[in-house]
């Protein structure tokens, strides 16, 4: 099994449980609606809890509209008013006597859309907590050779003139080749130099997929400590990423995988 984790982004909440099975699609998370806003009239006006009888102009049950007037203090000798004015259409849920909270139920017109954050593997779920979810999965999983480094995911970009003829190819033009396009993507080719692999993780590359590097350029990755995964495989699984181009993988160095996301 390699495990797959998948980041919960703030705002959602997990709708799995540990152990339970997942297909692709499946949800793992779902946004929580934001639909009332809150807020705290006495410290806005600077007013005491006794004092905000004296400043609501609005009561619970009551709608409003933007420009509408929610509260306000008049100045001792009348000169200057202090107005707190809504940003919304609404509706006044309550008013919270203990904190100085005004709930407001938002209106805009449109109906609340829930967010899902679905699986892109199919799997197991084995770990869920409030910051990420880690799947289990044997499917759509493959070995390779050789792997240093820890974790990364994003689409797969091709280094065409990595798969030339070594004979023929020059590494001014890998790296020429290796451009801002490859930022934030897993660079897969055929022969990656040192050069190449240390421009890609300079450059932010989210992983490499090789099936030739050198020994001695993967000891210095790991010597140095980088975070970025470096990969070596076999020419029947770069012909597989060859056709996932432009699609999500994830990359694991430390169990030399890689994980082909469905999603």
């Amino acid at each position: 099994m390699t495990a797959l984790p998948i980041v919960i982004p703030p705002g959602f909440i997990s709708v799995v449980t540990v152990g339970q099975a997942i297909a692709v699609g499946d949800p793992l998370a779902k946004s929580l609606p934001q639909t009332d806003a809150s807020i705290n009239i006495a410290k806005v006006l600077q007013v005491s809890l006794k004092q905000m009888k004296h400043v609501l102009k609005k009561n619970p049950g009551e709608g409003i509209e933007p420009d509408d007037i929610l509260a306000q203090k008049k100045s001792l000798f009348g000169i200057r008013d202090i107005v707190i004015r809504s940003k919304t259409s609404g509706t006044v849920l309550r008013y919270e006597r203990t904190t100085g909270n005004l709930i407001i139920r938002i209106n805009d017109g449109n109906p609340i859309v829930q967010e899902e954050l679905v699986s892109p593997v199919e799997g197991i779920v084995a770990v869920c907590n409030n910051e990420q979810i880690i799947i289990h999965t044997d499917k759509h999983v493959i070995s390779g050779k050789r792997g240093v480094g820890e974790i990364g995911e994003g689409e797969v970009f091709i280094l065409e003139h990595s798969l030339e003829n070594n004979d023929t190819i020059e590494d001014a033009n890998l790296l020429y080749f290796l451009n801002n396009h490859a930022i934030g993507k897993v660079i897969v080719g055929g022969a990656l130099t040192k050069d190449v692999l240390m421009k890609g993780i300079g450059m932010g590359a989210a992983g490499l997929i090789g099936t030739t590097i050198a020994d001695e350029d993967l000891a210095y990755i790991q010597e140095k400590q980088l975070k970025t995964p470096v990969l070596t495989v076999g020419n029947d699984i770069l012909s597989t990423l060859l056709q996932w181009k432009g699609r999500k993988v994830f990359v694991d160095g430390s169990s030399k995988s890689v994980i082909f996301l469905q999603l």
